[in-house]
């Protein structure tokens, strides 16, 4: 991954005659590059830049490359003295800011692509394992689809006169909403917590404790959707 991004950011810069100086990553690369821009300090145009006037050898240019198929030039100048204003700078730092980070963190499609699945059951509705969750609350709760024995420890608890509902949640999973509803059976309603308490498991895994109205007697369902 890192080399392919290496590739990318090299052909970018000797396809528009820059001198390559500086990829916004620290050394533990494969963890910490910053994606969506790249920084390049060189030439606008081809030539030793011995050649040049020492005024034109500094380039400072930003390409945003969230799109990979459409990179975009964010900031593109030859600042014109030796060390930069505090204007160029203020221009640079808007142009790396306008730029927003891929989020961090495990989708269900990716999730659902590193696990062989039994023909036909890879889908976000299906129960390879007859456990009783679907694949997508395997991926949510961070438990194998495929081990009837591995499941989230759903479970409603009262203590000293209040009741919670108690679950568990992989801390890195991204594009899917959560949602609780109670009520009667056959009227459940959208319910937000007023109180919801996230305790680690690990370093992977959560507990969400989260309080149920007082003085009710009714069901709960949780509803997870991925999210367009």
């Amino acid at each position: 991954m890192t080399s392919n991004w290496d590739n990318s950011v090299n052909n970018i810069s000797n396809n528009n005659d820059f001198e390559f100086s500086y990829l916004d990553a620290t050394n533990n690369r494969s963890m910490d590059v910053r994606s969506g821009f790249s920084y390049f300090r060189g030439l606008d145009s081809s030539g030793s830049p011995i050649s040049f006037p020492r005024s034109e050898r500094r380039r400072i240019a930003i390409i945003d490359n969230t799109d990979p198929s459409t990179p975009i030039i964010r900031y593109n100048a030859i600042p014109q003295r030796d060390s930069l204003s505090a204007s160029d700078v203020t221009e640079l730092s808007a142009a790396i800011n306008s730029i927003t980070p891929a989020p961090l963190g495990l989708d269900f499609t990716t999730w659902q692509a590193g696990i062989t699945f039994p023909l036909g059951l890879e889908g976000a509705t299906a129960d390879p394992d007859g456990d009783g969750d679907s694949n997508l609350f395997e991926f949510f709760a961070g438990t194998d689809p495929l081990d009837l024995h591995s499941r989230s420890s759903a479970e409603i608890r009262r203590e000293n006169g209040t009741v919670t509902f108690q679950y568990q949640v992989a801390k890195d999973r991204i594009g899917v909403s959560h949602q609780l509803q109670t009520g009667a059976l056959d009227s459940l309603q959208n319910f937000t917590p007023d109180s919801v308490e996230a305790t680690p498991i690990d370093e992977n895994l959560d507990l969400i404790t989260v309080a149920l109205p007082p003085g009710q007697k009714s069901f709960i369902r949780r509803i997870l959707t991925i999210e367009p």
